[in-house]
């Protein structure tokens, strides 16, 4: 019994030793039982069979450039690119020691990478066709346009950022070296291939001037048109700023007074039309044609000059040839205290603070002898009692002279004992407002100089 177990287990290790050793055999040939590559089940199969089942077509190849100007697709047909992964392959199972092929039954896992190659001529030959590698294509980038934008800051705009490859020999080989490595895409312009402006956005130059422009556009300057303050806009100080080809940057005085000019257009009222509401309710249009406030242009240029360069923050009544009586942010510069005179009606009404105080019938100048006195706003230069009036054939003297129109202005005149209705036609002053005297007194101690004097 003992000797028939002994022949049992001869044959049986005999066995498993031909079977061992077979598969040593095998092994020489075929990858180790178990194994995987690229989760592919390749075990006791050849590298041509593992090849063949995780082989990728070439052709299917897709490398996509991205340009500024477009797009450009080179496939993997058009520069003969051919896979290889059989070398890889071929190494994983020159690596197995036959001998212990049993160690990878459990299962072992591989991963290899192609290989690839590809013709340069035809490569070369593709690039050639692309538009975007054409030097005649290619347009110079700008430097950047220091501009204010809707919202008051000053930035630096790229207005042609430019289609010109710095290196086109550089770029075509990072072109080559994606293909080799199996890349898909490639943004030319985030990689840098682009030739930068002389003055790039984020250089010390740009942004040192962009910082001194919002710097004076941020400055607080404000006028005072009597108890209104008027500030000058972000834009109107960006403006007094010249910009030179380098970045540099200075306030200019011509371009102040250009910015003082518009301003003044803006907000002085001298010599403007507004609107009035006369003593019956109703609007109408006035001119002031000496009358309101203006900006002394000249003298002014320097002050403001002065602030920008030093950068000062100020809230200052600036100098004015002209000055009307009040202001508002409407314009509104007659203010509640003034003297209407009524041509059409032949009266004059007084208000003061915003209420009629005395009203009384006139005289004005003589239509018929052309003499009619002028509409329009304006205001009493000053005051005198008495008075020596020479505009007329014959001088003559009045207690109570208000001048409001260089030689046209109120004053009483006691040679005429009748006013109003229609005598101004005829038997008018030579373009004086004729007034009652104890009217023209009132009027005389009541008001002051600069009163505004409205005729219509």
């Amino acid at each position: 019994m003992g000797k028939v177990i002994g022949n049992i287990f001869i044959i049986v290790l005999g066995l498993a030793a031909i079977g061992y050793l077979a598969m040593a055999y095998f092994s020489q040939f075929y990858y180790f039982p178990g194994s995987r590559i690229n989760n592919v089940d390749c075990g006791m199969e050849t590298p041509v069979y593992a090849e063949k089942m995780i082989k990728e077509n070439p052709a299917d190849y897709k490398l996509e450039l991205q340009f500024r100007d477009g797009k450009q697709t080179i496939t993997g047909k058009n520069v003969g690119l051919v896979y290889d992964y059989f070398t890889e392959l071929d190494s994983i199972r020159l690596k197995q020691n036959p001998f212990l092929w049993f160690m990878s039954l459990n299962g072992r896992d591989y991963k290899v990478e192609k290989k690839l190659s590809f013709k340069d001529e035809l490569l070369d030959r593709t690039l050639d066709g692309f538009s975007q590698l054409k030097a005649e294509n290619m347009i110079a980038p700008e430097n950047p346009v220091i501009e204010m934008n809707d919202e008051g800051v000053v930035v630096a705009t790229v207005k042609e950022a430019g289609t010109t490859i710095e290196d086109v020999d550089k770029l075509r080989d990072r072109i080559k070296e994606a293909i080799t490595k199996g890349e898909t895409k490639i943004n030319v312009d985030e990689e840098g291939f682009y030739k930068l402006p002389e003055y790039p956005v984020d250089s010390y130059k740009v942004q040192g001037c962009l910082d001194y422009c919002n710097t004076v556009a941020n400055l607080k300057i404000y006028y005072m048109y009597g108890d209104t303050e008027i500030p000058f806009t972000r834009r109107q100080l960006y403006d007094t700023i010249v910009i030179n080809e380098t970045y540099g940057t200075a306030i200019s005085k011509s371009a102040v007074e250009d910015v003082l000019n518009r301003y003044s257009w803006l907000n002085d009222t001298y010599d403007k039309d507004r609107v009035f509401r006369n003593h019956d309710g109703k609007y109408i249009n006035v001119h002031g044609e000496y009358y309101g406030w203006q900006i002394n242009i000249e003298e002014e240029t320097e002050l403001l000059y002065s602030d920008l360069i030093h950068q000062r923050n100020v809230s200052r009544k600036p100098i004015f040839s002209n000055e009307g009586t009040v202001y508002s942010t409407e314009k509104e510069d007659i203010g509640d205290t003034y003297v209407e005179v009524n041509l059409a009606r032949q009266h004059v009404y007084i208000y003061q603070n915003g209420k009629m105080t005395m009203d009384s019938d006139c005289v004005t100048g003589c239509v018929n002898r052309g003499n009619a006195t002028p509409p329009g706003l304006y205001y009493i230069y000053y005051k005198q009692s008495p008075s020596l009036l020479t505009g007329g054939e014959t001088p003559v003297w009045v207690d109570y002279w208000m001048p409001f129109n260089r030689g046209i202005g109120l004053h009483d005149a006691s040679w005429r004992w009748k006013f109003g209705e229609d005598i101004y036609i005829s038997n008018g002053s030579h373009g004086c407002v004729n007034l009652p005297h104890a009217f023209a007194r009132d009027v005389y101690m009541a008001l002051d100089a600069g009163t505004p004097v409205v005729v219509y």
